[in-house]
């Protein structure tokens, strides 16, 4: 009997044993789940404070475990989202279910963190509530996609209405700048009267300017690089904020240099870094209140040794007089998602959409500042020259134009009637015979009954467009197609472009000068020459 007993105490000491090895294991295990486990994993008391959490937590909010241990939750949230989630951490000690809810940290950089939190109750002894065991995945870097998805239907958004816009404004200007020229051409007219039709004609080309900068601004193209002016980019740019600059009783000092070297680049990104630098300047020195200062200077700048590429470099400069950027914050600037407007009035990503771009072009982009006195933003562009090309710039002649050798029968098709009365003025001006229509199928039915010297034809028209009827009158006459000229004010858009270049005809854009017109038809005929020589 002795030793049955003593049999039994045995095993059940080797069970208890076991039993305990197995706590221990288990514990071992979930200690290392718990402290390696991707998510953060945390405890709080009842009084929501910290009671444990594991290095993920560290690691996301930028404080060690043991300074986390122990601080109130409310600490680590952003103040606008500690409401609802104190709410609902609360009805859950309240024995309600709350299914799992997103909260809003701030780490130890300031930055805001998305959370989806899962939390259930840790009861004690006795059976009540003693705390909350939480479980929290990180959203943060789906939530910047989905602001990025979000600010980028709206920029597209944005640009579409644009670039519709722009496009719609240059048939009227095309007339006001054109009619405006007709009458200046005339010799009888007083100087007072020539002086008002010169500022009519001044200013048709100058919102034309306006135009053809919002058409490049908002239209979404493939980046395309070539020998570029940086101060014309830079004055483009400023052409767009000028009006809001005056507005906002904001100074313009211009410095550039004016024999700044060309380099390649792409214009239509770079005016998108300059006038998001422009932008923020201005709003900084609205902000501070007052009148303010934006200072544009460029330079050509020697290479330095601590620079990654031995060229010399085109230094842009954006300088204001605004709130200036506190240190803490200066780092920052071109961090995704980094901003420091109101909820709603800024995105963070202008800026680091900028230092993409610029880093794009093997640049450099930094900022100076000091709180209350202004920021200094610099841009850095590498100086890259076509090799063994002559780069040139075609300027229309501005000079009065001579009589054409010869008048030429033309036929005008533009689906504008102001428009298509503008160009048979200014052919007739010219000394040429036009014939207009409205529609490319009316230009075919005129095109079989009668020949003509050259088509100047409209791009974008209802039923049929410009290139469509091109490829008919390529199909019945390819000599005659090769004295098509296109008329648009769509010279941006990717798919007008690629139509064009497939095309091989010259283009006019719109709105433009007699002297743009009659160059462009005595460019036809000397391609006609050209080709009637080379057979």
């Amino acid at each position: 009997y002795l030793l049955a007993t003593l049999a039994d105490y045995a095993a059940i000491a080797i069970e208890n044993a076991r039993l305990y090895e197995q706590v221990k294991l288990s514990e071992r295990r979930y200690k290392d789940l718990f402290a390696n486990a991707y998510d953060l994993i945390f405890m709080l008391d009842r009084d929501l404070r910290i009671t444990s959490i594991n290095k993920a937590g560290a690691q996301i909010t930028g404080y060690s475990v043991q300074a986390l241990i122990g601080q109130p939750l409310w600490t680590l949230c952003a103040p606008e989202a500690w409401g609802g989630a104190q709410e609902q951490l609360r009805s859950l000690l309240d024995g309600q279910s709350v299914p799992p809810f997103e909260l809003e940290l701030v780490n130890q950089n300031q930055d805001p963190i998305y959370l989806e939190i899962s939390a259930h109750v840790m009861q004690n002894g006795g059976g009540k509530p003693a705390g909350l065991h939480c479980i929290a995945r990180n959203l943060t870097d789906r939530r910047r996609l989905e602001q990025q998805l979000v600010q980028s239907e709206k920029l597209s958004a944005i640009g579409q209405l644009v670039a519709g816009v722009a496009h719609e404004l240059n048939n009227p200007l095309t007339s006001v700048s054109g009619y405006a020229q007709l009458i200046l051409r005339s010799s009888d007219l007083s100087d007072d009267t020539r002086q008002d039709i010169e500022q009519i004609h001044a200013q048709a080309e100058r919102a034309a300017r306006i135009v053809q900068n919002l058409l490049i601004f908002a239209r979404e193209h493939t980046p395309e690089r070539s020998q570029v002016a940086i101060n014309d980019v830079l004055r483009s740019a400023l052409a767009l904020q000028a009006y809001q600059l005056r507005v906002d009783n904001i100074a313009i000092q211009l410095d550039l240099d004016p024999n700044l070297v060309m380099t390649i680049a792409d214009p239509h990104q770079l005016q998108q870094v300059f006038l998001n630098l422009i932008t923020n300047a201005r709003h900084a020195m609205v902000e501070r209140g007052g009148p303010g200062t934006l200072t544009l200077r460029t330079r050509v700048m020697p290479p330095r040794p601590e620079d990654e590429i031995d060229v010399p470099m085109i230094r842009v400069e954006v300088a204001d007089t605004g709130i200036g950027i506190p240190e803490r914050n200066l780092r920052k600037i071109f961090n995704p998602f980094f901003t420091t407007k109101p909820v709603g009035q800024g995105t963070g990503l202008g800026l680091s959409i900028c230092f993409g771009i610029v880093k794009e072009h093997e640049g450099q982009i930094w900022a100076e500042s000091q709180v209350g006195v202004g920021t200094h933003v610099y841009v850095a562009l590498p100086v890259r020259q076509i090799s063994n090309e002559l780069v040139e710039s075609v300027v229309a002649p501005t000079s009065p134009i001579q009589e054409p050798e010869q008048s030429l029968s033309i036929l005008v098709v533009d689906d504008e009637e102001p428009v298509i009365r503008l160009i048979s003025r200014l052919l007739h001006d010219l000394g040429h015979q036009p014939t207009v229509t409205l529609s490319g199928a009316e230009a075919l039915n005129i095109l079989s009954r009668q020949s003509f010297d050259i088509i100047l034809t409209d791009v974008r028209m209802p039923g049929m467009s410009g290139f469509e009827l091109l490829s008919i009158i390529r199909a019945r006459d390819t000599d005659l197609a090769d004295r098509v000229i296109f008329i648009t004010g769509d010279t941006l858009s990717p798919t007008t472009r690629e139509h064009l270049e497939q095309s091989g005809s010259l283009c006019l854009p719109k709105p433009f000068s007699i002297n743009q017109l009659e160059a462009v038809i005595q460019q036809v005929l000397k391609r006609r020459s050209l080709s009637s020589n080379n057979r």
